[in-house]
């Protein structure tokens, strides 16, 4: 069961659906608990149910049935587990975290740069400098055909009101590699060579964002000394990753290394998402018990949620064959169905069509 938006953040059905045959068995009006367990009630030979997190259909199965298996769907007690996590380690950083000087040997002085002056903003200077000459000479309309501008914008050139200067962030990623770029640049190597040494040392963007923010260090007037950081928010989005494809990077190591407690939330995630993945029924206890000592409130959040619905996590353990998948797909459809209407219809036409489908 599942529910879903008869008319989004107001009114929201329930849906029910065969995990057997994959075919809509009911449309409710309502997730009111009293309506979905006078629902269950109708069916007393049902034996299991998966369901969400949510406690109004935990606490109207219970209503109905006592002896009905609840299934808590893997996908989202992992999503609430990863949204107290993402949480933690933002709280356990701050905003920005320096990791590292980069400094380049190549060049003597020079002072901190983060920002360049685009071409285009040099080539607009020198026509509003050409613009203001010919003032003197020819009016606002025989300027505009000059120059093949529009006469609002040649008055706005004369009466200075221009937009601010527009600069080029550097880019980050590549701004610890400066040095290595301007060595190989001198000696001639092409940016495809260059672009698969720096893949060696650890750069990780494709070859088409290296060739676009290459020139940005070939310039003289380039800092000599930049210091790097990362943002919290990009380590605590680690957990959307797989822990396989995890790149921990010399910024993320020092990071790491130096915030062990993040360092410590994050093993224990992704602990988490291998205990479900290998179906590990005795390691959930152990896991929460880790858990309880880090004495984080956020961590203390996800494990109070893991508890409230323990034995329906510990059924989606040994009922691994069954998930929510299939009611998401139905759910998907309905709606799709629904806005396909236009809202003209009434509800019990919506849930009729619905039903119609399933023998057609």
């Amino acid at each position: 069961m599942d529910d879903w938006s008869i008319r989004k953040r107001q009114t929201y059905g329930t849906i029910m659906v065969d995990l057997d045959s994959h075919q809509t068995i009911d449309l409710l009006p309502s997730r009111n608990e009293d309506v979905v367990a006078a629902w269950l009630r109708k069916f007393p030979n049902l034996e299991l149910v998966v369901r969400d997190g949510a406690r109004f259909f935990s606490n109207a199965i219970a209503k109905a049935n006592a002896n009905i298996i609840q299934v808590s769907d893997r996908f989202h007690y992992i999503k609430t587990i990863t949204h107290h996590f993402r949480k933690a380690i933002i709280q356990a950083l701050p905003t920005r975290v320096l990791t590292q000087n980069v400094k380049d040997e190549s060049t003597s002085g020079g002072s901190v740069v983060s920002k360049t002056t685009s071409d285009s903003w040099k080539r607009k200077q020198i026509l509003i400098s050409k613009v203001i000459k010919a003032s003197h000479h020819y009016s606002v309309a025989k300027i505009g055909r000059l120059f093949n501008l529009d006469p609002r914008t040649v008055k706005k050139y004369l009466k200075g009101s221009i937009y601010p200067r527009q600069t080029r962030t550097v880019n980050q990623t590549l701004l610890p590699f400066a040095p290595e770029i301007r060595r190989l640049n001198k000696l001639g190597y092409s940016s495809r060579f260059i672009y698969d040494r720096l893949v060696a040392q650890g750069y990780p963007r494709a070859f088409r964002t290296f060739r676009q923010y290459k020139g940005q260090f070939l310039n003289k007037g380039f800092a000599a000394t930049v210091s790097t950081g990362i943002t919290r928010r990009s380590v605590a989005n680690l957990i959307f990753r797989r822990y396989q494809t995890c790149k921990w990077t010399k910024a993320l190591r020092t990071i790491l290394q130096r915030f062990p407690t993040v360092r410590t939330i994050l093993s224990l995630f992704f602990d988490f998402v291998i205990l479900s993945e290998n179906y590990n029924l005795s390691g959930l206890d152990t896991w929460l018990k880790t858990a309880q000592t880090l004495n984080n409130a956020e961590i203390d959040k996800a494990c109070a949620a893991i508890r409230r619905d323990y034995s329906a996590i510990q059924n989606s353990i040994i009922f691994r064959e069954y998930t929510n998948g299939p009611v998401e797909g139905k759910n998907t459809k309905t709606k799709f169905i629904k806005r396909t209407m236009f809202g003209r219809s009434h509800f019990d036409t919506l849930r009729a069509k619905i039903l119609l489908l399933n023998k057609i």
